[in-house]
């Protein structure tokens, strides 16, 4: 019997170890989840910053749409009403 107890000792002292691991992989895995949560965060706001400035671009280029076929005097045109 005391065999059977010294083993069901070392079974309960492994089996706290494997516990111990376990919670310490646990939140390893909690801290990673939550960066990349913060940086999914920081990524949707620099995406919705990138389209909001491409929008703004997109406004400012099309003032040099000057359609097929333009000329000289067009493009000076467009240029001077852009300076004014």
């Amino acid at each position: 019997t005391s065999v059977l107890v010294g083993e069901i000792s070392a079974a309960s002292r492994e089996q706290e170890v494997g516990t111990g691991q376990i919670e310490v992989a646990l939140a390893q895995l909690n801290e990673t989840i939550q960066k990349n949560a913060a940086a999914s965060e920081e990524l949707a706001a620099s995406a919705e910053s990138l389209a909001g400035a491409s929008t703004s671009m997109d406004r400012e280029v099309a003032a040099f749409n000057l359609g097929e076929g333009a000329g000289k005097e067009t493009t000076s045109l467009a240029l001077t009403e852009m300076t004014d």
